[in-house]
Parts: C-alpha cells; sequence; structure tokens
C-alpha cells in the first residue's frame, strides 16, 4: 500500500503518526533512486558505456543521496567525497536546461551500486 500525504499544510504533516512519516520518506528515497537508475542507466546505454551509481549519506542533514562518487583532495593528506548528479529542469512540461547537484558525503558511508537485483530493491548496494 502506498502511502500519501495530500496536505501542503505543515502543522497537518506534523501531526501524522511518526510510522506514516517514516514510510513516507521511505517511499520518497526509493522514488528518487528508482528515477535516478534509470536516467543513468539510459544514459550509460546512450554515451558511456556502463555507469556505475553511488549511495552516499550527506555530511550535514545525513539525508542520503545518490549518483557519481567524485574524490577530490582536501586539507593536509585527507579527501572528500562527493555524490553529484544532473537534474533535468521542465517548465510547462518542457525541457528547460540539467541543474548540477554536488553533495558532501561522510567517506563510511559510501555505496556502491552491484547491479544484482533483490526481492525488496531495485538494485543493491555494498559497502
Amino acid at each position: 500500500m502506498k502511502t500519501k500525504c495530500i496536505t501542503f499544510d505543515k502543522q497537518a504533516q506534523d501531526a501524522l503518526p511518526e510510522e506514516i512519516k517514516a514510510k513516507m520518506k521511505a517511499d520518497r528515497e526509493k522514488a528518487i533512486m528508482d528515477r535516478q537508475l534509470k536516467k543513468m542507466e539510459a544514459l550509460s546505454m546512450q554515451d558511456i558505456g556502463r555507469v556505475t551509481l553511488y549511495r552516499g549519506q550527506k555530511e550535514v542533514s545525513k539525508e542520503w543521496v545518490y549518483g557519481f562518487l567524485t574524490v577530490k583532495p582536501s586539507y593536509g593528506n585527507t579527501q572528500a567525497y562527493y555524490i553529484e548528479y544532473v537534474e533535468e529542469l521542465y517548465k510547462d512540461g518542457k525541457f528547460n536546461g540539467l541543474k548540477h547537484h554536488s553533495y558532501l558525503v561522510a567517506p563510511e558511508t559510501v555505496c556502491e551500486c552491484t547491479r544484482l537485483k533483490d526481492k525488496n530493491n531495485p538494485e543493491m548496494l555494498e559497502l
């Protein structure tokens, strides 16, 4: 069963039971991952062969993000890990450009998509 919130009223949303809010958040995260997987699979077939998908948890908000992994030098001998992806923008149903997203993630949370299927998830991720 899919749970949907039919109101934009913040007080009404906050009044929902915690298990409903958790289910809605999990549904949103799964929908985001599914969309990004489809986009990346299409891109990989068109342009660059096989795309590797990664997941990481943002340093500040602890939110999970999905996309390409970029490792950049940081202060001293450390490295900064970023998950990046490109979002297609539409206005009035017409393509309106691209927006690049780049998020600093905690290195210990970075997982690579294995491309193996699971009975509950479209793709399994491993550390």
